[in-house]
This record gives structure tokens, sequence and C-alpha cells, in this order.
């Protein structure tokens, strides 16, 4: 696929820009826009409920801003960059459990293909999104200005070509349903190296871990993900990789990777 999503996503940026512009002749643009956080993820909110959330970015600067939010808040106004797609990441976390931000995975937008109105529609998918996003733009503008042929600017990438490709037949089962078990670090900086390339997302290399006595459900990182159990008298199975990952129930939490793992009660 190449540099395919790029170019398409600089045809669709331009034909964006051109719009804005022709919007401006006719009166000005809203520059503020209210999010709205996501529905809790029903084993989350079971298990621990409402989340502050930790809200980022790209303002009207170019340049990342972040708004802390306390649980059970509303609708909160930002207000994006305006030329080109830029994500919006909301990071729940629970700091009364040690669960700080990054510890979840994220909801998100790409702005402005969630807005309507005068709202940014942040889901859960839409954080895959995002935080693919984020890491494209992790090496910095000059960096990605460097990069030979067509520059990989994450603001110019095809986002709606991007959503299509993660709920067709093109990727594994195991990415559709759960799209987080994907290594996307890995994908952008081998993106910034040498293009797009759908044959890339596949599920990261997992190991299990066994973790004995504790027979309540636990839930994952990913919102997309079912709750384990173990079975009576059996041990607790877990999915690990290399990255450190969390899991949380009502006896308190595990985190760990393929390597070690801690219970904190």
């Amino acid at each position: 696929m190449g540099n395919h999503l790029f170019l398409k996503g600089f045809r669709m940026a331009a034909a964006a820009s051109l719009i804005l512009a022709l919007t401006a002749c006719n009166g000005p643009l809203k520059a503020e826009y209210s999010v709205a956080l996501p529905q809790l993820p029903q084993a989350w909110a079971e298990i621990i409920g409402s989340p502050h959330w930790l809200l980022q970015w790209v303002n009207e600067d170019g340049a990342w801003e972040s708004r802390r939010l306390p649980p059970y808040s509303g609708a909160s106004p930002i207000s994006p960059l305006e030329e080109w797609a830029v994500p919006v990441l909301a990071w729940p976390y629970w700091p009364g459990k040690d669960l700080a931000p990054g510890c979840m995975r994220p909801a998100g937008a790409i702005y402005p293909w969630d807005a309507s109105g005068g709202s940014i529609a942040v889901s859960w998918q839409g954080g895959v999104d995002a935080y693919f996003w984020q890491e494209l733009a992790s090496c910095g503008l000059p960096e990605l200005l460097k990069t030979a042929g067509t520059p990989r600017l994450p603001w110019l990438f095809d986002w709606p070509r991007f959503r299509e490709l993660l709920q067709s037949p093109e990727v594994p089962d195991l990415i559709r349903d759960d799209p987080w078990t994907a290594d996307w670090s890995s994908i952008a900086k081998k993106t910034l190296a040498s293009g797009f390339d759908k044959r890339r997302i596949v599920p990261r290399p997992r190991a299990e871990i066994l973790v004995p006595g504790l027979g309540v459900p636990w839930i994952g990182a990913s919102p997309f993900a079912v709750s384990l159990s173990a079975a009576p008298g059996e041990a607790l199975h877990l999915p690990v990789s290399d990255e450190a990952e969390a899991w949380v129930s009502v006896m308190g939490t595990i985190k760990g990777n393929k390597d070690a793992w801690i219970f904190v009660p």
C-alpha cells in the first residue's frame, strides 16, 4: 500500500482547506467545540467505577494542550487546530486505585472527521486512531519533514480509509475484535521509515502467565477486551507481551509483562 494513505490524505486535506476557505468567506468558523466523553465499558464501570479523565488535543497554535476532568464531567469545550486533521485523546484514570493515565487505553477522535455542528464525538474506536496519530508525530516535525518521498505527516493521513481498513477482512479477526492487540508504536515507527503497509497490522506476539488464587472477574487495559475469570480451583490465565500492562478487579490490580508480574491488593 506504500504511501497511498498519505497521498490520498493530502488530496483530501487540500479539499478540506478549500472548504474552510470558502466557509470563511461567508462568516467566521466556530473555533470552540464541545467534547462529550464516551460511555465506559460495562465491565469497567462495574469493577472500578467512574474515572477521572486526561483530555489531550492539538490546539489552535499547533501545540499539545491537556486538561484533567473529574468523574461525571459533562461536555468539555476545546479549540482544536482548524487547518488539518488532528487528534483528541481522552485517557481514563483512577487515582484512588493507582491507575494513572496510560494504564488503560484511551478513547479519542480525529478532527474534523469526528466533528459535527459544535461537537466532537469521542469514541473508543477513535482512541486507536488518535493514539496512532500521536505515535506518528512522536519523533517531532523536523524528522517528519526529512522523510524521503512524500512527507509522512499524520495530519495528511487518510483517516477514513484507515478506519475502513481496520473493520475489513484485510486485517486479522483479532485486530477487528480488539485493535489494541496490534503494536501501534512499532507500526508507526515502520510507517515513518518506509511508508504505510497494511501487512504490518497484525497482533503483537503474546505469551501467558498464570496467577493463582484470584477467582474473580478481571478487566484488561483495552475497552474492547472481555473480562477474564479463573475456573474454580484453577489459576487465572492472563495474556501478556513485552509491554507492561494492567488488569483490575475488586481484589486489586495486577501489573506485569511476560517476564514478571506483581499483585497490588
